[in-house]
């Protein structure tokens, strides 16, 4: 399948941790303001629920985590092509197309604490670890991984959702 339109800009730990809180800031209080009307609209990007949609980061985008951490201790890699990650959205969109306002909010604060806990085990030596990820363009570092799945993916997934929810 095809690669993910990713560029070659690395991210330090630092700036790893503080875009991480503003975006789980941002999509914290997104989900508290997103009227109960606008929850089951469709995205125009994803074409799934606000909802599922935001759902969606915690469950898929901020897990990536474990990818890294896979890659910081030499061990495979499970989700490596377009396919695999098609795979696991579809399946989260069949399992989650329902998920309720409360139990995001409250799912999105549990994943966000320990994804948070995480950030500060690590390092930018550890960000500067590579593996073969052919979605992301082969020899990847866990730094760009990071950036482009945790950082810009997830906020493309809330601005999406925050379009649909106007």
């Amino acid at each position: 399948m095809g690669k993910l339109n990713t560029t070659t800009l690395e991210i330090t730990h630092t700036e790893l941790v503080m875009c991480f809180e503003a975006l789980h800031a941002d999509l914290v209080h997104f989900v508290q303001q997103c009227p109960n009307t606008h929850w089951q609209a469709l995205t125009v990007e994803e074409g799934w629920r606000v909802g599922v949609t935001v759902h969606h980061i915690g469950a898929i985008h901020y897990p990536v985590i474990d990818q890294v951490q896979a890659m910081i201790d030499d061990r495979p890699l499970t989700v490596r092509t377009m396919a695999d990650v098609d795979l696991l959205n579809a399946k989260h969109v069949r399992e989650h197309a329902d998920c309720t306002k409360a139990e995001t909010l409250e799912f999105l604060k549990h994943v966000g604490q320990h994804l948070r806990s995480w950030l500060m085990t690590i390092n930018d030596t550890d960000l500067a670890r590579t593996a073969d990820i052919p979605f992301m363009g082969d020899m990847t570092t866990a730094a760009k991984l990071l950036r482009v799945v945790l950082i810009e993916l997830s906020n493309g997934h809330l601005r999406s959702a925050q379009a649909a929810s106007i």
